[in-house]
């Protein structure tokens, strides 16, 4: 039996699934968007959800503060901006709410009122006001106004695409150097309230990473901010939560659009447990080891691509496969002076991958250049490719490596699985037989990525494993004499 004939229900249900369908158009921005709705509105019988929402999200109202919040959309790139709300004493008492600094409150306040007016019987027509005056936002407040707490919650949200580290070292330094500036309303010519998040304010941050696997995300320390901590939040916690606060909302209209949103949540989430459970057994039962081709299929299946999904359950296999079972045993490999292991997932032509590679960004060219050089093993489709790769074109790469007494013959010759890897058109890695080339290494670039191969469909999963680690270490001996 397979992934997909076990899964019949979960497809059925994503096939009739109108919030599934939309889904697909904007991946985890469809998701964040509609999680920013429910907890900006108003609609008080949507209260249980937004009370859920915050509970799986750790950030639930703390004394004082309103269920509902402020919520930003890709503010400098960030998922969601979610900012706590607590009523105001009056609408008068928003006047003492700081603002923006001048010069932001400038760009904010600038504006006229241009004297005319339109609709779609009269059309247009001069008002009788034509004065530049804006009402005030204290006039505009209604006695209902809500303005910030001391805490604001930072989301990134990731579902169809893996964390990485250093898109949220990149985050943490822009809070930490520039800070945001939250006005509310975003677009008002007089806001009724404005934040400064980050930058040295003393407005609490916090922050999640929302994902398939829930992992925490660390930051290390530097020269301009302390480490940072982003805390993992699974997928599954909140769909589980969302999905419990529905039978609160009887007579709501939301409750139909709810229950089909968290369904289909609910029904990805169980494809991906199903995944990671197919990972599980295959190494857990001796003698019923299936081979690496038997997983690598799995998520291509022909009603998966159908349902656009093939992407999101490849690299959550992938990416489940080297954080449970492939990277804890590279503890054991020796990284010289100089070098750092790194282990990553990709996606490429329709197919999902990983790799292992060892990283000196510090090498130098014979020439003198400093350049990034990447020595590892990566898994692609089929294929165990034992590879080259540099962060920037080096015209004399193929040339260097074709000359080097150890690459060719110890490396892009490595055995594998008793196997010498092979080059372009299934030849051997030497001679050349295109004349533009000084080796017959396949490319993706002849000046960035070079690669021999080898095709490991039928060889056992743990075997590969194996196989990644001793080639890797193999890689980590040579390092010290590139």
């Amino acid at each position: 039996m397979s992934l997909a004939s076990s899964s019949r229900s979960e497809i059925q249900l994503l096939n009739g699934s109108a919030a599934f369908a939309m889904s697909l158009g904007a991946k985890e921005l469809f998701h964040t968007n509609f999680l920013a709705f429910l907890l900006e509105s108003d609609d008080s019988t949507l209260v249980p959800v937004q009370l859920a929402i915050r509970q799986a999200l750790g950030f639930p109202p703390s004394q004082g503060a309103v269920p509902k919040c402020a919520v930003w959309r890709e503010k400098n790139n960030l998922d969601l901006v979610v900012v706590e709300l607590r009523q105001a004493p009056s609408a008068s008492a928003a006047q003492g709410v700081p603002t923006a600094d001048e010069e932001d409150a400038a760009e904010q306040t600038r504006g006229e009122s241009s004297g005319w007016d339109w609709n779609p019987i009269d059309q247009w027509r001069q008002s009788a006001g034509t004065g530049t005056g804006v009402a005030s936002s204290a006039t505009a407040a209604s006695a209902s106004l809500h303005i910030p707490t001391d805490r604001v919650l930072i989301v990134e949200a990731k579902l169809k695409s893996i964390p990485r580290l250093d898109q949220f070292i990149g985050y943490d330094d822009q809070l930490a150097r520039r800070g945001i500036w939250l006005v509310f309303p975003e677009d008002a010519a007089v806001p009724e309230w404005s934040l400064r998040v980050g930058g040295g304010s003393e407005i609490s941050i916090e922050r999640r990473l929302l994902s398939v696997a829930g992992v925490s995300m660390a930051t290390p320390a530097t020269a301009t901010r302390p480490p940072d901590h982003w805390v993992g939040v699974t997928w599954k916690s909140l769909q589980s939560a969302m999905s419990g606060a529905i039978s609160a909302l009887a007579g709501s209209p939301m409750g139909q659009t709810l229950n089909d949103y968290t369904d289909a949540l609910g029904a990805l989430v169980a494809l991906i447990d199903q995944m990671h459970q197919m990972c599980d057994e295959a190494h857990c039962k001796p003698g019923r080891i299936p081979t690496y081709g038997a997983i690598r299929i799995q998520p291509l299946d022909p009603q998966f691509r159908a349902l656009r999904i093939n992407d999101l359950l490849g690299k959550t296999l992938f990416d489940y496969w080297l954080n449970t079972y492939i990277l804890p045993r590279t503890a054991t490999v020796r990284v010289p002076v100089g070098w750092s292991l790194n282990g990553y997932i990709h996606y490429s032509n329709g197919v999902p991958g990983l790799g292992l590679e060892l990283i000196n960004a510090k090498f130098l060219t014979p020439s003198g250049n400093l350049i990034g050089l990447h020595i590892g093993v990566q898994i692609q489709n089929c294929e165990f490719r034992l590879f080259i790769d540099v962060n920037a074109d080096w015209t004399g790469l193929e040339s260097w490596i074709a000359r080097h007494p150890l690459l060719l013959s110890q490396w892009f010759s490595t055995l594998v699985f008793g196997n010498t890897p092979v080059g372009y058109r299934g030849g051997p890695v030497m001679p050349p037989t295109r004349p533009e080339r000084v080796t017959n290494l396949k490319v993706f670039g002849v000046n960035r990525f070079l690669y021999s191969k080898l095709d490991i469909d039928k060889q056992l999963i743990v075997d590969v494993e194996c196989e990644l680690l001793h080639v890797i270490a193999h890689a980590s001996n040579l390092a010290l004499q590139l």
